[in-house]
């Protein structure tokens, strides 16, 4: 396996309209030795053999109750993430999965129960993604419509989560469109989330093939429900000194766009020794995202623009040698 090198970063805001901040995160940039400890400006460290760990938990029901719910999940992903809970499974992708949805249908538990014993706190609930990287893979799970996006200059911005929402139930029976969906009405109607005895509850996890150079997403719907993917990506190519300074234009974009919510953003960058794309994994690529809903990929924009320049280019430059050669044709014969 090549020496892997990640960058880390979060953080979060309450927004410009709400009186206190119902989301939590939690960033492990080595789960071997239980470190939890990230500096503010963000962390650059080589893959520990457990690997490293994001969460974004955006929290609801009001008072303190959202709050509270979104920390109690943070808290479970934080003790069943110690390295005795994962040691024998670190190296199965198949097991990491399970242990992802497991943690996350026992942190929907602790919530209800935690509602069932104090009635201040009855119908708190909180969505969830959580993002655990093991040497070329990362395994997502997710409950609600808080997201993981995976970035590359190569690639574009890819949506790897499908959200659990009114809206995206839509786009699924082709009643609306994903831009349609952005600025519905009913786009903050979540349909899953923990909190909940039911199946609503229930968390949904992938793997993905991890490639040189991949910065992937994870945020509130504080973001990516008032920053469209175009500004997103403006930012995630943007110059900046740090992945914490990434981190912070990502906020100032779902403030700049109204931050009518709290806005949660965790960053990882991926630096692979070798520098070089797994074989075959960018061949695959289209098969690899056909799950990822509302199947997100878009380019950046600088790129789009060349791309779309050099083409007209290429067309104006084959109309003028038809001419060049019909006239030549002509003034043979």
């Amino acid at each position: 396996m090549p020496n892997t090198t990640v960058e880390i970063a979060g953080g979060t805001d309450k927004g410009l309209h709400r009186l206190n901040n119902e989301d939590n995160y939690v960033l492990c940039h080595d789960l071997r030795h239980n470190n939890f400890d990230i500096p503010r400006g963000g962390i650059t460290a080589s893959l520990g053999d457990y690997g490293c760990l994001l969460v974004v938990a955006d929290g609801m029901g009001g008072a303190n109750a959202g709050e509270v719910a979104s920390q109690i999940a943070i808290d479970t992903v934080r003790e069943l993430f110690s390295p005795d809970h994962i040691c024998h499974i670190a190296g199965s992708s198949e097991a990491r999965e399970r242990h992802i949805k497991d943690v996350i249908s026992e942190a929907n538990a602790r919530i209800v129960d935690s509602a069932a014993h104090d009635e201040t706190r009855q119908g708190m609930g909180t969505t969830i993604v959580v993002l655990w990287m093991m040497e070329q893979q990362v395994q997502i799970g997710w409950c609600g419509d808080s997201r993981c996006y995976v970035f590359n200059r190569q690639t574009g911005l890819t949506q790897l989560t499908k959200d659990h929402s009114l809206v995206q139930e839509l786009i699924d029976k082709d009643e609306l469109t994903p831009q349609e969906a952005h600025d519905h009405p009913l786009a903050n109607i979540i349909t899953r989330s923990l909190g909940q005895a039911s199946a609503q509850s229930l968390a949904e996890t992938r793997t993905y093939t991890v490639c040189h150079g991949d910065t992937f997403l994870l945020c509130s719907d504080g973001l990516s429900s008032v920053a469209s993917e175009e500004r997103i990506i403006d930012v995630l190519t943007a110059p900046a000194d740090s992945l914490g300074r990434t981190r912070d234009m990502l906020i100032d974009a779902a403030l700049d766009s109204g931050g009518y919510d709290n806005v949660t953003v965790a960053l990882l960058r991926v630096s692979l020794g070798s520098g070089t794309t797994p074989a075959g994994r960018r061949s695959r690529l289209n098969d690899t995202l056909a799950d990822a809903a509302p199947a997100s990929r878009r380019w950046p924009g600088r790129l789009g623009i060349v791309a779309a320049v050099a083409t007209v280019l290429l067309v104006i430059a084959a109309a003028v040698l038809a001419v060049v050669l019909m006239l030549h044709a002509e003034h043979i014969i």
